[in-house]
């Protein structure tokens, strides 16, 4: 059973807003925390490679910090050398391995 948000806030028929709002507005900051937390601003990088053919890339971020990525192919460490060199603001999320750029851009946009 699927309910709207105002459904939501009736019990027995009696409109319980002021509480339900709460816990909504409590609920969607927790939300909005957890994934924002993990996504942060990169500005600088450093690269290390590998004797056998691997890099490691370590991401610094805007007011301190750090996290690495270790074992990547020598290939795809480029890649992302060429990202990090070509688009700004970056942003990496550790814990889902992704890097993206921080805000969003508009198609067609020459490089």
């Amino acid at each position: 059973m699927h309910l709207t948000f105002l459904q939501a806030g009736l019990i027995d028929g009696r409109w319980y807003g002021r509480m339900f709002r709460n816990y909504a507005s409590l609920f969607f900051k927790i939300i909005q925390r957890r994934f924002s937390m993990a996504r942060k601003l990169v500005t600088h990088y450093a690269v290390f490679h590998n004797i056998g053919g691997t890099s490691d890339i370590a991401f610094y971020y805007q007011g301190g910090g750090a996290d690495s990525v270790s074992g990547i192919p020598y290939a795809e460490a480029n890649y992302i050398v060429d990202l990090l060199r070509n688009e700004k603001p970056m942003s990496y999320d550790h814990d889902k391995k992704r890097l993206s750029t921080f805000n969003s851009e508009p198609v067609g946009e020459g490089e």
